[in-house]
Parts: C-alpha cells; structure tokens; sequence
C-alpha cells in the first residue's frame, strides 16, 4: 500500500515467510521492524509520524517523535501489526508473543512505546539525549563493570580485574542521585528481576516510556561521545516502576562523597584497541549523587530477563538521568570500555 507525501506518510508493506517491518520517513528517522513469523511491513513519509505499536498479552508500543530519527524495531513472535494514522502518521502493531525491540537513531526523535501485560517505555530527548529512570516500589541497584581495578567503597562498590563495580543499597527514604558520564562509547547493561514499570525520558524530542510485568531486556547502545546521567531524586525524566518484587527505599540524608580513579588500562576488543581512563566518582548531597566518567567506546545495554530485548542507538552525546524512590536492585554491566 502506498500513499502520497503529503501530510500523509508513504507506506510499503511486503513480507516474504518471516514478518519484517521496515519504517523509513524522509528526512530523517527510517524505522525497520522485523520479526520471524510474519510478513516484512515498510512504511515511509517525510511528515512527522506518529507510530503506536501494539500488541496484545505482550508490550504495546507507541512511537512518537517530531524529528526525524533511525529507529530499528526486530522481535520474534507472531505479531498482528495495525497501521493507521491522522494528520501525522500513527502506526499501531498487535501481536501475542514475546517481541524484541531494536530502536537506533541519530537525530533526536520523541519516541514512546506502550504496551499491556509488558513493559512501556517512554523516551524522550533533544539534541543531546537526556534520560531519567525513576521507579517506586523497586529493589536494591548494582553496578557492575569489566575493566577497571578494584577498590572498595562504604557505598557496596566492588569490582574485580578491571572495573567491576557494585553498588547497593537497602532501605533508603529519600531520592538518591546518581550520573554517569564519558566520552566515549562505554557498554553499559542493566539488569534487574521483577515487575518494572520503567519510563525513560529526553528533554526536547524523543519520549519513550516502558513498562512490564514481567521481565524484559533492553539494550541501548550508542556511537558518539554520550553523556550519560543517572539522578533519581525529585526530579525524574525516566523513571523505572515494577510491582512484585523486593520493595527497596533508596535515600539518605547525609552526605557522604566517594571518588574512584584509576590508571589507563589496555583494553583490547574484537578487531579493536585502545586505552582506557575510567575515572568514578560518586558524590552526593542530601540526596546521594553518583556520577561516573570514562572515556572510550561507551555502549549501554538494558536487560530484563525474561521479556523484550530493546537496542538503542545515537550518534550524538546523550546525558541520561535515573531517577526514582523507593529503588530495585538495578545492575549496570559493560564491557570492552573502563
């Protein structure tokens, strides 16, 4: 099916066996789904579209942006895909299995998924991708990473080899504070069990809210300079919410300050090399304030285990904030970076 472009969005859709669906506007933001189990749907306009993913048991997602990013949706299952729109183009998928989620842009687009019985997610950014994970009702949180040398900390921080890092912390009022940030491509995972609901936010475009009862994976990757910033204090622009699960309160009222550093290390990757200065610091006031900083590939992964897998991508500085009271255990994971 196609349509003029007008305000009205140009669609192909064509699927050969396996299911996959491919989204491209022109401009910018080309968005390809695909999936094993069904057909292989394109659709392209040069509007601002408005994407709704939906399916049924399983994560409905709504895609919506005012620019023009890249966005790559892959799952396997067999989804039942609506697609209609007004005015901008609004897209809404269905289907009953568990879908893996690929989303990659590089322009700043305002991206929102939904979805029942799963997780719904929204981001939203601007040039410089901002987000803020903020949760109620959540587990204890863990950082962990490969690359640096070990060093304790009052806070749970332990590693191992290169920086393993672990940060936890049970039974806490307030809203601690945390950021993260380098300026290279770090891979970073999350993990965590339970039931989040989990909101991720960017101030200007691109808005995404997930949220899910059981337990899914995202995974977001990045190759710039991003900037990230995890803060869950009063001010949360994502935020993380699972119910079911072990209920821990984040917060404190002193202030204890905690800097990590430590020396380049060499660090080799697949067909890569290059040095590593990973330098930590967590600081906070009031609320506890955590910032960490590193400089090479930096690459974020989420993972819930059990549902959804969802990829993100950008090429520009994203700054992401974590926000949320009464906290899960959260474990933040890469590799190949400091």
């Amino acid at each position: 099916a196609s349509y003029p472009v007008l305000n009205t969005p140009v669609v192909t859709l064509t699927w050969s066996g396996l299911p996959v669906v491919t989204l491209t506007w022109s401009g910018l933001p080309v968005v390809t789904l695909t999936w094993s189990e069904l057909p292989v749907v394109t659709l392209t306009w040069s509007e601002l579209p408005v994407v709704t993913l939906t399916w049924s048991e399983l994560p409905v997602v709504t895609l919506t942006w005012s620019e023009l990013p890249v966005v790559t949706l892959t799952w396997s299952g067999l989804p039942v895909v609506t697609l209609t729109w007004s005015g901008l183009p609004v897209v809404t998928l269905t289907w009953s299995e568990l879908p893996v989620v690929t989303l990659t842009w590089s322009e700043l687009p305002v991206v929102t998924l939904t979805w029942s019985g799963l997780p719904v997610v929204t981001l939203t950014w601007s040039e410089l991708p901002v987000v803020t994970l903020t949760w109620s009702e959540l587990p204890v949180v863990t950082l962990t990473w490969s690359g640096l040398p070990h060093s304790p900390s009052a806070t749970t921080l332990t590693w191992s080899g290169l920086p393993v890092a672990t940060l936890t912390w049970s039974e806490l009022p307030v809203l601690p504070v945390v950021t993260l940030t380098w300026s290279e491509l770090p891979v970073v995972t999350l993990t965590w069990s339970g039931l989040p609901v989990v909101t991720l936010t960017w101030s200007g475009l691109p808005v995404v809210t997930l949220t899910w009862s059981e337990l899914p994976v995202v995974t977001l990757t990045w190759s710039e300079l991003p900037v990230v910033t995890l803060t869950w204090s009063e001010l949360p622009v994502v935020a993380l919410t699972w119910s079911e699960l072990p209920v821990v309160a984040l917060t404190w009222s002193e202030l204890p300050v905690v800097a990590l550093t430590w020396s380049c290390l060499a660090q080799h990757s697949p067909g890569l090399s290059y040095l590593l200065l990973p330098v930590v610091t967590l600081t906070w006031s009031g609320l506890p304030v955590v910032t960490l900083t590193w400089s090479e590939l930096p690459v974020v992964t989420l993972t819930w285990s059990g549902l959804p897998v969802v990829t993100l991508t950008w090429s520009e500085l994203p700054v992401v904030t974590l926000t949320w009271s009464e906290l899960p255990v959260v474990t933040l994971t890469w590799s190949g970076l400091p």
